[in-house]
Parts: structure tokens; sequence; C-alpha cells
């Protein structure tokens, strides 16, 4: 199921952005009853019991299939760039914009594709290991930097965007302070990212541990201790565990940009999870929705 839905996911990202909002809303609504009995079964659930035992670990990781690997071959880099660039020129400001700036770009191979459109491009990442040498060559502005405390100019960009990036930003607040900076007056901001952290698989070791809300069931030493046995050592550090409630209200309360686009995205498959332990789970959260939006897509318009 892990790997049918990974393909799924590549398969839907492709199409035009009214054609996956409608078949969200499908989805959405195919889930309905199944949402609201979990919902009343964790709003009378009680915040108490003890985390699950390391020895239930393994064989509750048996039983859910694994997610295949993140490719990093040079055709996948290249196809999902490609992807990304279309879905990017298809939005309103991208045609008639000139300067692109990507943050947290890793490989670069999104603006790759946006250079080869004829557009000026610059990529930023605080790692430049995963730089790839045909975004470079393609004359991609490659550099290594904190999207926290960018050292551009101010109105140096006339779109701004960044994809599965935002849920890892140490401090959000301070990157959308920086973005309100350097883009221009009537420039555009698309940002798409998730999992959330309270989600299903928030914490992104899915691939080690394919148990959803596992990062609400067991301890992290246990988890860790896990993933070290299996030779793929765990960071926690690496996700911001931002609340959906905290994202909305950074983009509500955001002064120089104003929502254009919005849209939230709910993982609604594994609300079986929640039912079975309620009170564990309850101990994380009171609000359901922390648990079940996984991603956010949103287009900002800085104010003239």
């Amino acid at each position: 199921m892990g790997w049918i839905k990974a393909r799924l996911k590549d398969s839907l990202d492709a199409l035009p952005p009214t054609t996956q909002t409608f078949l969200r809303s499908i989805y959405k609504l195919l889930k309905w009853p199944d949402r609201k009995r979990t919902e009343r079964v964790f709003n009378a659930a009680t915040s108490t019991g003890e985390r699950l035992s390391p020895e239930s670990l393994p064989d509750l990781v048996d039983s859910y299939p694994s997610f295949p690997p993140y490719s990093y071959a040079a055709e996948a880099l290249e196809t999902r760039g490609r992807t990304r660039a279309k879905q990017i020129l298809n939005l309103p400001g991208a045609k008639g914009s000139r300067v692109f700036l990507e943050l947290g770009c890793l490989d670069g191979m999104v603006s790759w594709a946006l250079a080869r459109h004829g557009k000026t491009v610059i990529g930023i990442d605080r790692r430049s290991e995963g730089f790839d040498s045909r975004a470079l060559a393609a004359g991609v502005d490659l550099q290594t930097m904190d999207a926290e405390a960018m050292t551009l100019p101010d109105n140096s960009a006339d779109f701004v965007f960044s994809y599965d990036a935002f849920e890892h930003f140490e401090h959000p607040d301070l990157v959308l302070t920086e973005i309100a900076r350097v883009i221009r007056p009537g420039g555009y901001v698309w940002l798409e990212f998730g999992p959330l952290y309270l989600s299903a698989f928030g914490p992104h070791i899915y691939r080690t541990i394919p148990v959803p809300y596992c990062h609400l069931l067991w301890s992290r030493e246990v988890l860790s201790d896990y993933a070290a046995d299996k030779g793929a050592p765990i960071d926690f550090r690496h996700v911001n565990e931002w609340r959906i409630g905290q994202f909305r209200e950074l983009f509500r309360s955001a002064t120089d940009l104003e929502t254009v686009r919005y849209e939230e995205s709910l993982d609604l498959d594994h609300l079986d999870v929640l039912r079975q332990y309620p009170a564990l789970v309850k101990q994380c959260t009171d609000d359901f929705e922390d648990l079940i939006v996984s991603h956010i897509r949103i287009l900002l318009h800085r104010r003239p």
C-alpha cells in the first residue's frame, strides 16, 4: 500500500491544480463517515496510558508494507524538476516573472527546469552536497545559505517557491519574514510542504518504520534504537514539529503577504490506528486536525 500511495502521489502532482483539488475533495467525501467516527472516539478518550513496548514494534513494522526509496537517480531528479516547474509556470504571476528564488533547493533540478524556460533562478540550501551539476551548467545560481537569514538584497526576486522544506525549517516564521523582504512588491510565493509532524508520517522516518503515527505510540528512544539496529539512524531534529494551527496563524498574520490560494491535504488512510490508541495519541494533542492534516499548499502575493 505504501508504494502504491507514493506512485499515486507522483501521478497526482502531474495533474492540473484544479483536477488535483477535485480529486482531493472526492477523497475527503468518501472518507467523511470514517473521519467523524474516529473523531468521536478521539474526543471521548482521556489522555492516559503508557507508550507501547519496544517488543511490539518489530511485529507492527512487519505488518505494514514498505515505502519505495526516494530516488536520486538522474532521470528521476529531472522528471521531478520538470513536473514541478510546469506546475509553477501555471501559477498566477509565474510566466511574467523574471527572477525566481528556490528555498531548500536540495539538487536544484526544479530551478534547472525553470532556467531552461529562460528564467533567471537562484537556488539556496543549507548544504551544497546535493547540488546537481546539470543545474549549475544551466546557469542556476546555487548558493549555500540559511533561509532564515538570507544574504540576498531586498526586493531581489519576482517569484519565490519551495517544495517539502517548510516542515524542516527550524523557524518557519523567520523564513516567511525573509521571503517578504526579498520578494518585490507584486511578486508571488508558492509553498508546498508536508507531512506535518503530528500527522501519520510526520517524523519522515516511514522508509525505516512504516507504522503510521509511530512517533505517538512509542518513545523516541525506542524508535531510535530500532532504527539504529537497522542501520538507519534517526535525527528527530530535522523536522520542526509545528502544528497545523501554528501554520494557519503564521499565514493569516503575514502583514506583507496576502493569501491567494490555500489548500490542506488530509491523510485519512490510517484512522484505524487513532481509534485503537486514542488515549495514547491524545497525550500529544487535543486537536484532532493535528493528526489528519498532512500537507499544505499555499500561494501568496506580496502586497504592492
